[in-house]
């Protein structure tokens, strides 16, 4: 059975992930912050002891479109802090809208990290259907306009698959915002987690703390049309 397990999912009135509710980091041990020196700036997924899968844009300084240097990966479920050894972006990806197409990319760490358990990667069309239930999570802003300290999480649900191989995911009610880039829309196959959908960007203003919430779609890059691509790069 196939479904967005949420069940840990806290009611609570602090600032979450747009009108989501705050999740246990210990469930979801492989979700990882990027850091841009002290600046909180993308999440990702640990999909092995030594590598991260995030978003391709992630990896670029948004005021100058150049590779980041000062990039460090957190793991809040283990405490730990790790330094990349390389940064490897799709190599057809190119910086443009939240449409861009192939913004997707895997980070290799430097040491290995304390966790020995992992995701799966979505290889299956039947996953990502629409209607499917998903999981989104991420420590991106929240309805108070500042990212979240806490992990938080939100069921949503898919709706189309676009041509540029992105899912596109929304609820109506509540959403991802700024922050939450390269963080994954997970489904449940019993109590297996599959990484279905990289975050790459959304429908929505960037003045409004709503972000796509409401109004808005989450583009997710497709898990499965770049699992060969994802396998080839990962260590």
């Amino acid at each position: 059975m196939l479904y967005a397990e949420c069940k840990d999912l806290k009611k609570s009135a602090e600032a979450r992930i747009i009108n989501g509710e705050e999740v246990d980091v210990k469930n979801y041990p492989y979700m990882v912050k990027l850091f841009q020196g002290r600046t909180f700036n993308c999440g990702g997924t640990l999909i092995t002891q030594r590598t991260v899968l995030t978003a391709g844009h992630c990896l670029y300084d948004s005021r100058t479109s150049l590779p980041l240097e000062d990039l460090e990966v957190h793991l809040e479920a283990t405490r730990e802090v790790i330094q990349p050894s390389k940064l490897i972006p799709h190599e057809l990806y190119k910086l443009q809208t939240y449409t861009t197409p192939y913004d997707i990319a895997v980070i290799h760490l430097e040491s290995p990290s304390e966790l020995n358990t992992f995701p799966a990667l979505n290889q299956q069309q039947i996953y990502q259907a629409p209607g499917t239930a998903v999981l989104l999570l991420g420590y991106g802003r929240t309805e108070s306009g500042y990212p979240s300290s806490n992990l938080r999480g939100t069921k949503s649900f898919i709706r189309s698959l676009t041509e540029q191989h992105q899912i596109v995911i929304s609820n109506g009610k509540s959403g991802t915002c700024f922050g939450d880039s390269g963080s994954p829309a997970i489904i449940f196959d019993g109590k297996m987690p599959i990484v279905v959908g990289v975050l790459s960007g959304g429908k929505q203003n960037v003045n409004d703390v709503t972000c796509d919430a409401v109004n808005g779609q989450g583009m997710y890059t497709s898990v499965s049309s770049f699992h060969n691509w994802i396998m080839n790069n990962t260590v």
